[in-house]
């Protein structure tokens, strides 16, 4: 077995706080839980009878208006177009399971036939399918939901004989599926920080609380259910971030507030916390400049580049509400006039969770960059204009900060990457410096950060991030330190600590000086134990073109991009720049690619890459970039923000100035 690299010399800054509201101990898992008087009524899993009176008498103001319509269009599409389960078919499609909630609300506000037609039928089919296999666990757990929510609203429309069919299904297909989760026997049950396992519980949980009373066990599945919250709550980063990226991140926390919703109501208890009340945040710095449907989000970890199969307009109405946030109501309402999300299953929960009296807050008084401290995840933005340009970093222990801290094991990272370290870029409605997407084999060399000798990352050779691998090497990384002004946000991250111990890389110190709008400068400081070839990557989705200056750039859509690899006065060796096309072909998109600029160092045991980056209109070509780095300082000539140097603290203990 190979050694760990050693870890990289200390830093102390104390620039980087990075503060921990939730208490220092787990929850009591022996801790009761209570009961409300609304389990004693009908309905109470999704809304009250006082709550559906109350969104009734505002069915017919604008927004509630629309959000009704399409609640309309999207039963009545489930209604003409889909098919339901066919008795004893295994449920394995979540198509199956997702008309049952949507039809039963639609009917509940405004006592449409057709829509109680179809929620009756949907949800008879769903109970007379294959009641002994729950092992696809997202469709099992939504099944859980559906029947809850459809047989609690629809409550005094079946007859004797229609209920103990639902019943009886509920409560073997319940049983099955609690059987599994707890017990646990399958892997989704204990990875408390992964959508598998918040689907599972919310699942199981709504089940208990929709059937409680009626169904002997339901009540233990609550309990359980809100007990494992309890922890999940616990665990949630500080900063509001999720380590899965957006896309799956956006299905773990559309989850978990579903859960919590209702156990407000049926089991009296409020699960939000710090942590969920800066969730808006990162969700409006994983935002795209100019959301559009199936374009809106940046793409860190295994996610394509939007969030709108799992809203995130529903998720962050419920923020607001709960914490009368106009930031998170904004972006709600943003996505959703937008209609980010619209083809998504939990449509329907922009109605219940939609709360007029917060208001619509202005996102370009937002501060137009951040740290994510628990994370180590940064973002910075030109301004909040369509056309912005957006750079984004991650350089953090894969868990975050919190986590690695008080948890043991893995906790559900199985979506990261091997990118630590990397840089995206977005402009004028381009990507600009790519992530490749979601891998089904996670690689280093796919990403816009640095290789070893070919050597990538702890997390990279498998199809799923490689936890174990990292867990047993103490895999990390920091960010150091960070500086956000007007003009300039900079930072500087140190990754040395996760590479793969044949890289015995000693330092890997990435400063990275962001001037808005549109000039970017990367400076990084390597050493290994013994010399090694160094290797720095650049992607995008166009191809690098050699310019006759030496830059290299391309002209995509209505952006350009130049780079400049200068080297660093005081080194022995020449930089070697190529570009090539790179296939990606373990891509969960078929025949995906990328374009690639490879940055190769000399066989050195140390090397310093400096690079400068240019952003740009298309109609003016390839942006002009004129620079040259010497010692610890890069001087801009030409270009953005030009003239300017920049310098570095190689210790890490500033972030770059100029």
């Amino acid at each position: 077995m190979p050694k760990a690299s050693p870890a990289a010399p200390p830093t102390v800054n104390a620039a980087i706080v990075r503060k921990d509201p939730h208490p220092k101990r787990p929850p009591d898992p022996a801790a009761l839980v209570p009961w409300t008087n609304a389990v004693c009524r009908r309905p109470h899993v999704l809304a009250t009878p006082e709550e559906l009176d109350e969104l009734r008498s505002r069915l017919e103001r604008p927004v509630e208006a629309e959000m009704l319509r399409r609640l309309r269009e999207r039963v009545e599409l489930g209604r003409t177009k889909d098919r339901l389960p066919k008795k004893g078919e295994t449920i394995a499609d979540r198509t199956f399971t997702q008309w049952q909630g949507p039809a039963a609300l639609l009917y509940a506000l405004t006592g449409d036939p057709q829509a109680l037609a179809f929620a009756r039928d949907a949800t008879l089919a769903l109970a007379r399918a294959n009641a002994g296999d729950a092992s696809h666990d997202l469709s099992a757990a939504q099944a859980l939901a559906s029947l809850a929510w459809s047989y609690d609203l629809l409550h005094d429309q079946w007859s004797g004989a229609e209920r103990r069919e639902i019943l009886d299904f509920a409560r073997e297909f319940g049983t099955g599926f609690f059987s599994l989760t707890a017990t646990p026997v399958c892997y989704w049950a204990g990875i408390l920080l992964q959508n598998h396992c918040h689907v599972a519980w919310t699942g199981i949980g709504l089940a208990g609380m929709g059937f409680y009373g009626e169904i002997d066990q339901a009540a233990e599945w609550a309990r359980w259910a809100h007990r494992t919250y309890r922890t999940i709550a616990w665990l949630q980063p500080p900063d509001g971030t999720n380590l899965e990226g957006p896309s799956y991140g956006a299905y773990g926390i559309e989850r978990r507030l579903m859960y919590y919703e209702s156990a407000k109501r049926c089991i009296g208890e409020d699960l939000y916390n710090k942590a969920d009340a800066r969730a808006a945040q990162w969700f409006l710095h994983q935002t795209l400049p100019d959301p559009k449907p199936f374009r809106n989000a940046l793409r860190w970890g295994d996610t394509p580049e939007h969030f709108d199969w799992h809203g995130p307009a529903h998720s962050l109405f419920a923020l607001a509400k709960r914490f009368k946030d106009p930031v998170a109501q904004a972006q709600a309402l943003r996505f959703w006039r937008r209609k980010v999300g619209l083809a998504r299953n939990l449509l329907f929960l922009d109605l219940l969770y939609y709360d007029p009296k917060v208001p619509e807050g202005n996102l370009e008084e937002q501060p137009g960059s951040r740290h994510f401290e628990d994370l180590d995840l940064v973002c910075a933005r030109s301004s909040w204009k369509e056309d912005a340009t957006v750079v984004s970093f991650l350089c953090g222990p894969y868990q975050g900060h919190r986590v690695m801290r008080v948890g043991s094991g893995d906790l559900g990272g199985a979506h990261c990457h091997a990118d630590t370290a990397s840089l995206q870029a977005y402009s004028r409605g381009e990507v600009l410096l790519a992530d490749p997407g979601y891998e089904h084999f996670k690689r280093t060399e796919h990403h816009n950060t640095v290789l070893v000798d070919g050597h990538g990352q702890l997390g990279e050779g498998t199809k799923w991030f490689n936890v174990n691998r990292v867990l047993h090497f103490n895999g990390t990384a920091e960010v150091l330190a960070y500086r956000d002004e007007p003009a300039a946000t900079a930072w500087v991250g140190e990754a040395a600590r996760i590479y793969v111990p044949e890289a015995g890389l000693l330092r890997f110190r990435r400063h990275v000086y962001y001037a808005r709008p549109d000039l970017l400068v990367v400076y990084d400081d390597l050493e290994a134990q013994e010399p090694r070839v160094f290797t720095q990557l650049w992607h995008a989705e166009s191809a690098f073109a050699a310019q006759p200056d030496g830059r290299w750039g391309f002209v995509q859509g209505g952006a350009a991009l130049s780079l400049r690899a200068l080297a660093v006065g005081g080194q022995d060796g020449d930089l070697k720049v190529t570009a090539r096309h790179q296939d990606l072909p373990d891509m969960s998109e078929p025949g995906r690619s990328q374009y690639e600029l490879r940055v190769e160092s000399p066989r050195v045991k140390a090397w310093r890459f400096a690079t400068a980056i240019a952003f740009g209109d298309a109609a003016s070509g390839v942006p002009g970039l004129s620079a040259h780095a010497n010692g610890a300082e890069v001087s801009i000539e030409s270009g953005p923000g030009a003239p300017r140097t920049v310098r570095f603290a190689l210790d890490g203990s500033e972030a770059p100035t100029a």
